[in-house]
């Protein structure tokens, strides 16, 4: 089992590396947006980039969970890009109404490889960590590697990715999206344009089923980053597990792009796999995320 102090060196070590690449990188722009199926612009290839971002969003959601206590998040961070293929980013987030103000940190490398018109692969690390004195009402600092597979099939645009999570216990996700990219023709002296991305997820995980002493079945999913939101079982219950569905989102991302300046407004809504659930941090519903990025080169 991954101990909670490599975490925290791997993370403080990730986070490092990615301020580092952002202050030194060098001059010159890239394109931080979406092509036909959601995918990066392959004909505007540009060596370095760097951004400034900011974004809003009602519920933090993580692999089926929320990491917000479903609370309200603010979050700030910095990306850098290289060649439209490498990026590394680190950001900071605040959670409404929680003391410190900066709740938690998060830093990922991401590498991105196109190889013809239709497929595509790309690979990401990302380190999370609560602040000391959130760990035992938030998450415990954790770790997640994922590695995705994109088709496009020109009216849809599916990506399956498998991801391993490391914290206080190990545990792999499985995640399937559909999604069809549309943008207007550019206008304001085509500078400006508006896109649509919507799209469907299924997340795929580690399902718990509880039988109760009365035979009513319950299912679950225990967030293995958040050891103090597993709920006990009465011994008398029969418990087993298996890899199924965890749940479905729905999604309407719409961005609103001018020159080096993007804000995106994302509608969400998530259905769970199961409708008897004993976890009340399941999220169910609609979120909402609005976020914006301004590319200084």
């Amino acid at each position: 089992m991954t101990s909670i102090s490599g975490i925290r060196s791997f993370f403080t070590v990730l986070l490092f590396s990615a301020v580092s690449y952002v202050l030194t990188g060098q001059a010159d722009t890239a394109k931080l947006g979406n092509t036909l199926s959601g995918k990066e612009d392959s004909t505007a290839i540009k060596r370095h980039s760097l951004y400034a971002t900011a974004g809003f969003g009602s519920n933090m959601i993580f692999l089926g969970s929320s990491i917000s206590s479903n609370n309200p998040f603010y979050s700030t961070g910095v990306v850098y890009g290289f060649k439209n293929s490498f990026y590394l980013s680190a950001s900071v987030s605040h959670i409404q109404n929680t003391v410190p103000f900066i709740a938690y940190y998060s830093a990922s490398a991401d590498y991105k490889h196109t190889f013809n018109s239709w497929f595509d692969i790309s690979a990401e690390v990302s380190g999370y960590s609560a602040a000391a004195s959130l760990e035992q009402t938030l998450f415990s600092p954790f770790i997640f590697a994922n590695f995705t597979a994109g088709f496009d099939w020109r009216l849809l645009y599916t990506r399956i990715s498998g991801g391993a999570l490391f914290s206080e216990k190990n545990t792999g996700f499985l995640q399937v999206s559909n999604s069809r990219y549309f943008q207007t023709p550019e206008f304001l002296k085509g500078r400006s344009f508006v896109s649509f991305n919507p799209g469907i997820n299924v997340l795929f995980g580690e399902i718990y089923t509880v039988i109760t002493q009365t035979g009513d079945t319950r299912f679950r999913y225990d967030p293995p980053f958040m050891k103090v939101k597993r709920y006990p079982t009465p011994l008398e219950n029969t418990i087993s597990s298996k890899f199924g569905a965890m749940d479905f989102q729905f999604s309407l991302p719409v961005t609103f792009s001018y020159d080096k300046f993007s804000l995106e407004a994302e509608p969400c809504y998530i259905l769970p796999a199961y409708k008897k659930s004993s976890n009340t941090q399941i999220p169910r519903g609609f979120t909402f995320y609005l976020s914006a990025s301004f590319r200084f080169f």
